[in-house]
């Protein structure tokens, strides 16, 4: 079975056979100053600069460090891109940071992208654009996280079900993700509108608590960058900081929470 089956928005998705090597960025950061300079330094090198940026935009969320530390953050993405457009909210929260985020895309694709990640190869328009074909509306750059099974091309929640002694059936919903990768602007924008911001952002998609965003991506697929020189195409380098600090991420009922391990 394909990833899906149903379909739905509205608001008409890119015509894929109008390509354009036009993007935005969108960048969910933390307080974490290190972290930022190093990811933005990697991009920059291996990915940015083969594509035409449309706009730049931010949500620098309180979290991971104090005020100094965020006030460099916003200095190192100026630095970087003068022209960045930057959300500061008072609270931090992942989902509304995601919301916001790809509620205000232009470019007719979208490059998304985390604070705490690393490329290891040049990434470029004609690795990605020709993997948007048929019902792909993400290409997710591979990582050591992604639970990818063999070869296969798209990322997918595989369940059997059961429903009778004689007959079971092999059940793959699409998995879309907030980790750095491509997304088609038309499709997150309506993700956004139909995106609850109090639950994690990306479980949404599949775990049953929102069935309107689920019922709208189920037909549409997430499909695999691999990489040229090695599968992986980019490195996580907030498990560490993470792990300094005994920070531990839990999620009940879909809302997702950050907590010390030193304090319980």
């Amino acid at each position: 079975m394909l990833c899906g089956k149903n379909s739905g928005g509205s608001e008409p998705l890119t015509p894929l056979s109008n390509m354009s090597y036009q993007i935005d960025i969108s960048l969910i950061s933390g307080r974490r100053p290190e972290l930022l300079k190093q990811t933005l330094a990697s991009f920059e090198k291996h990915l940015f600069q083969f594509f035409e940026i449309v706009s730049f935009r931010v949500n620098l969320d309180a979290f991971g460090g104090d005020e100094d530390e965020h006030a460099r953050c916003r200095e190192i993405i100026l630095e970087f891109y003068p022209e960045a457009k930057i959300n500061e909210p008072n609270e931090p929260g992942f989902g509304k940071a995601v919301r916001f985020l790809w509620s205000t895309l232009e470019a007719p694709f979208t490059m998304h992208l985390e604070d705490d990640w690393i490329a290891h190869e040049d990434i470029k328009p004609e690795h990605v654009f020709p993997l948007f074909e048929g019902l792909t509306r993400q290409v997710t750059l591979l990582n050591e996280h992604k639970r990818r099974k063999g070869n296969a091309l798209f990322d997918c929640k595989r369940t059997r079900s059961i429903l009778s002694p004689f007959k079971t059936y092999d059940i793959r919903k699409p998995l879309f993700t907030t980790s750095p990768g491509f997304i088609d602007s038309s499709f997150a924008r309506i993700c956004a509108q139909l995106m609850d911001p109090a639950l994690d952002p990306e479980k949404q998609f599949y775990n049953g608590l929102n069935q309107e965003l689920e019922h709208f991506s189920s037909i549409y697929r997430n499909r695999f960058l691999v990489g040229q020189k090695a599968p992986n195409v980019i490195s996580d380098t907030g498990r560490d900081w993470r792990d300094d600090r005994k920070l531990e991420k839990s999620t009940i009922d879909g809302v997702s929470s950050w907590s010390n391990s030193k304090m319980t």
